[in-house]
């Protein structure tokens, strides 16, 4: 097989206000290999990769030492010793002064990256931008639109992009609500071309027991820390969120994950919660991914119970949210009501299609 890679970003022992970028070659045989890193000037925790296929870059976005959160290009060598190279810094936020953690999402329909972050500026809130354009070295981002119910600087944002649906997926904290059951999931429209805006839909708490209150994990709202993450999964053709909750009196914050089903357009649903592990504690750190080889979830969490290890899990999913139950075939032509036709059932060819990509997986809504 050829050789793959992924960039790692990590604290430079030397210095508390610098970053490495580093790329990691994995080769066939599991070896890896790492390169002569990229070094930036940093504050606190505030950065994230992502990786833009139409331009083909790794965009780092972060908090700088002087000039607010700033976001850049960079440019991966090949074979194993290629190193990580600097394109130039965009700033997004001049203001930018909150220790909390910005997320990239990248929407492959519209072919734009969405950054999305808390800031302090304007009195607190949590905004996204659509990215613009790219031209030599530096990607540029259109005007702000604000989260809706985020009511402040949410330092805990999660987002990914749903394929089958072609919309994102991000949940937040809402700053200002009174009870512990605080995340919000919200769904967003990215409008690319000319416009390059992103457009929400209404927000919902991902859990409101209104009668008998839980808490969500996390020592702050505020805080950087990886509380939830949202994943999308092909295999199911939906997202998933993954998150730490406690429930009503009890002592142990146990990991769930819970189906975001999108019914049309920007509205959706939650589908039914699968508690992974009442036995453990899982109070801060949460990640997800989507593992090709066993087409499942892998889900992990630091377990807070001794003797305070990793844990991880992989999930089998399917769509909650389809309504593939009554799905019989296609027709084979266009018909009116009180007609006869034809449906092509499972095992038949449908020719009759037209804006379809050969090798890509399109699903039953």
């Amino acid at each position: 097989a050829d050789d793959a890679f992924v960039c790692v970003f990590y604290g430079d022992p030397s210095s508390t206000h610098r970053t490495m970028t580093s790329k990691i070659t994995v080769n066939s045989s599991l070896t890896c290999t790492s390169s002569t890193p990229a070094v930036f000037s940093i504050v606190g925790n505030s950065y994230r990769l992502k990786y833009h296929p139409g331009h083909q870059k790794v965009l780092f976005v972060y908090r700088t030492w002087t000039s607010g959160l700033a976001i850049n290009p960079l440019s991966i060598g090949a074979g194993t010793s290629g190193s990580v190279g600097q394109g130039s810094d965009t700033i997004l936020d001049s203001n930018y002064s909150t220790h909390v953690t910005p997320e990239l999402v990248y929407d492959s329909n519209q072919q734009r990256m969405v950054v999305i972050y808390g800031t302090n500026s304007g009195g607190g809130k949590t905004v996204a931008k659509v990215e613009t354009g790219y031209s030599g070295s530096q990607i540029t981002f259109g005007s702000e639109t604000s989260v809706p119910d985020a009511n402040g600087a949410s330092g805990t944002v999660s987002a990914d992009y749903d394929a089958t649906a072609q919309k994102i997926v991000v949940t937040y904290a809402d700053m200002t609500i009174s009870h512990a059951e605080w995340r919000r999931v919200v769904v967003g429209t990215v409008t690319g071309g000319s416009t390059n805006t992103v457009t929400f839909g209404t927000s919902s708490l991902l859990k409101d027991n209104s009668s008998a209150r839980g808490t969500m994990g996390g020592s702050s709202k505020s805080s950087h820390m990886a509380f939830a993450r949202v994943v999308y999964d092909p295999d199911a053709g939906q997202c998933f969120i993954v998150f730490n909750y406690r429930i009503n009196g009890g002592n142990a914050f146990t990991m769930r994950v819970t189906p975001i089903n999108i019914t049309s357009g920007t509205n959706f649903n939650f589908g039914t919660e699968l508690e992974l592990n009442s036995s453990h504690n899982y109070h801060n750190s949460t990640g997800a991914v989507y593992a090709t080889g066993p087409n499942k979830l892998a889900v992990f969490g630091q377990n807070f119970v001794s003797p305070e290890d990793a844990k991880y899990y992989i999930v089998s999913t399917t769509n909650q949210g389809s309504n593939v139950s009554g799905f019989i075939g296609f027709s084979d032509a266009a018909y009116t009501n009180g007609q006869t036709a034809t449906i092509k059932l499972v095992g038949a060819v449908s020719e009759n299609q037209s804006g379809l990509t050969v090798g890509e997986k399109y699903y039953v809504q």
